[in-house]
């Protein structure tokens, strides 16, 4: 099983995220845009594992959740990894409890290494990924979607839950089942 650990954003950023993504696909046809319903804030990603092994992480998570309340985000400004001109991968910036919401991450992340998670080593940089880039060394038209797209505000949303996903990859894109939801404290 391909499993991940995220959150997701409301239906009105899911929404905002739907008509960027939009309006970025004519400035960029090129560039794999994620499938709306597909937005997510990874906390940490797990990779393939045994399928025996989701219940005893869903498990783990369910530690880990109630001891966080929710967290206040706000979806606002897109940003890019790699270059300006050629990024590889566009995405909207996430702030507000930042310091709570990066806790809530190292603490997901410290309840799976006994499952035998490797922790990400790259620092944690909160975002949902809008599109990424087929070329490996960036796309130019994702450059002109930044400039195009940098100050969108989707808005404020409550991160109430954690939630545990398969991910099923085929020609067609990803798509994600929830496999377990964990409420977070209050």
């Amino acid at each position: 099983m391909r499993l991940f650990v995220a959150v997701d954003p409301s239906q009105a950023v899911a929404d905002g995220l739907a008509r960027l993504i939009e309006q970025g696909r004519k400035l960029a046809p090129d560039a794999k845009w994620v499938r709306p319903e597909n937005t997510h804030l990874t906390l940490a990603f797990l990779g393939n594992v045994e399928g025996e092994l989701a219940p005893a992480i869903a498990g783990a998570l369910r530690t880990v959740a109630p001891a966080h309340r929710p967290i206040e985000l706000r979806a606002r400004g897109v940003g890019s990894f790699g270059g300006q001109r050629r990024p590889r991968v566009l995405w909207v910036g996430l702030e507000g409890e930042s310091e709570a919401l990066a806790s809530l991450q190292r603490d997901v992340e410290a309840a799976l290494v006994p499952l035998g998670h490797r922790p990400e080593e790259r620092a944690f940089h909160p975002h949902l990924t809008l599109a990424r880039s087929r070329e490996g060394r960036g796309d130019p038209a994702l450059g002109a979607c930044l400039e195009g797209l940098k100050e969108a505000d989707l808005g404020a949303f409550t991160v109430g839950e954690l939630v545990l996903y398969q991910s099923h990859l085929s020609p067609h894109g990803a798509t994600y089942t929830a496999l377990a939801r964990l409420p977070l404290g209050t």
